[in-house]
This record gives structure tokens, sequence and C-alpha cells, in this order.
């Protein structure tokens, strides 16, 4: 009977190295902020709710039925009322004809600030430098 012979082979391997190279990201967010004044009217029930028209954007200039921009995508929207900025459950409702706030302890003559911060295309990533990649290596030790 013939004996069998087999190869014995070990092998070390490391992993591929990146080290360096710069990132660099731009975040410009849209920011626009609508104001407006509670009325009496504004406040039925449990909730106050202000329709679009009653607001003014950054310009002072007035919102045209159904432009308030609505809730955005990718983004968030801040609550001031009389110049503090409120709990996030607050608002329960915002839309493009309406804002509905989940309270009616707002003030007759009170400031609401709506501010909304839509991030759906603020960012930008390029590479500046790039980072050098060391290669992989086997080693066959006998």
């Amino acid at each position: 009977m013939a004996s069998l012979i087999k190869l014995n082979v070990t092998a070390t391997a490391s992993a591929q190295t990146l080290s360096g190279g710069t990132v660099t990201t731009e975040v410009s967010p849209s920011t626009s902020r609508y104001t407006s004044t509670v009325t009496l009217p504004m406040i039925a029930g449990s909730v106050t709710t202000i329709p679009d028209t009653a607001f003014f954007d950054d310009n002072g200039d007035p919102i045209t039925a159904g432009n308030l921009p609505g809730l955005p995508t990718r983004g968030y929207v801040n609550v001031y009322v009389n110049g503090v900025l409120q709990q996030g459950g607050l608002l329960t409702s915002f839309t493009t004809t309406e804002v509905v706030l989940d309270t009616d302890q707002i003030s007759v003559n009170n400031p609401v600030v709506i501010e909304v911060v839509d991030t759906t295309n603020a960012g930008n990533s390029t590479i500046t430098e790039e980072p050098t990649v060391s290669q992989a290596a086997i080693t066959i030790n006998t």
C-alpha cells in the first residue's frame, strides 16, 4: 500500500489599511420663519388653529392661501409662543393651509413663530484629499 503525501502550508494575511484623506462636508439647510398673532377665533375647544393667511414670512409679506411650506420630508419645525421655544408635542398639525397647536392656553395677541428647517438638499460631501490604501498581503509560511 502506498502512503498518501499531503501538502501542509500555513499562511498569514494582513488586511488593507486606509490612512489619511480628507472629506469636506458642507451643510446649508433652508430655514424660514412665519409669524402670526393669535386672535380669539383661533382658539376653540382645546386647540389653537392658525390659518395660513394669518402668517407673515421673513420679509413681513402675508402668506397667501395654501402657501405655508408644510412639514419638510427631511427637517423639522420649531414653535415659539411669545418668544419661548415650545415642546415638540404642542404642534399637532402643520400643513400648507393651517397650524394646529394642542393647547387653548395661548392668550389672545400672543405672537406665534413657526420656524421651518428643511435639510432635504442641505448637504454636500466631497473627498478633498484622497486617502492612502495599502494592499492586502498574504505570506506563505513553509
